[in-house]
């Protein structure tokens, strides 16, 4: 079976406990298909106050 990229993106979220949690989602364009790749809670040394936005480093 042959590996493929496909496009991905990330999605900021709130967990009900209302910690931040980043979602990284790929749509497969044939088929709309959608994967989770990985979920995480963002560190906040590395993430603006909102978590939208990485900081410069």
């Amino acid at each position: 079976m042959a590996s493929e990229l496909i496009p991905s993106e990330r999605v900021a979220a709130g967990s009900p406990n209302g910690l931040p949690v980043h979602v990284l989602v790929a749509r497969e364009s044939g088929t709309g298909n959608c994967h989770v790749v990985t979920v995480y809670r963002p560190d906040p040394a590395l993430w603006s106050s909102d978590f939208k936005t990485r900081r410069q480093s």
